[in-house]
Formats: structure tokens, sequence, C-alpha cells
């Protein structure tokens, strides 16, 4: 635990987190939020982000065709989504038994 000048006690025993005086407003829990977020892609490969990339440019796809009303076209794209991540799962647990 670690007290600021304000009096405001922040939990830092998960991750290091060097904060301004100003922690009492809406936007702290934010900013913790996106600290977890940047920490967690920093333990991804460079394998791990190919395929979540995959995934969200598949997904990205899929809407804009939907929207432009090819909907046979979006749905198929749309299905390659949980098959990308799927595989990424099987490749990470094969890279684990390792």
């Amino acid at each position: 635990m670690k007290q600021i000048a304000t009096g405001t006690v922040i939990n830092t025993t998960n991750y290091n987190l060097m904060l301004p005086v100003a922690t009492k407003t809406k936007i702290f829990p934010y900013i913790q939020k996106l600290h977890k977020i940047l920490y967690m892609l920093k333990k991804f490969t460079p394998a791990d982000l190919l395929m979540l990339t995959a995934a969200f440019l598949s997904l990205i796809f899929s809407e804009i065709s939907w929207f432009k009303g090819d909907r046979e076209a979006a749905l198929f794209i749309g299905l390659w989504v949980p098959s990308i991540l799927g595989f990424a799962i099987l490749i990470k647990l094969i890279t684990n038994q390792k």
C-alpha cells in the first residue's frame, strides 16, 4: 500500500503505478484497467499478436461486409473469428507442452 499526499491509499502490490495526486477523479479506475491491459499485452508472443490481429481484422471485415449489404459474405468471414482464436489456443497448448 502506498499513501499519496492527499491521503488516498493506492494498492500497488500487483503492479507498479506512479500516479499524480489527482486520484479521486472518475478517470482513475480506467487508468488502472488500461495499465492491466498493457501489462497483459507485454506477455504476448509475436504469434499471439498475429493471431489476435487476424481475428480482430476478420471481425472488422465481417462487420463492414454486413453493413454494405453483403450478408452472406459477412457471415462467412465472421465464422473465421472463433476458428482463428481456436487455432491460436491449440498452438499455445502445443508450445506449452514442449
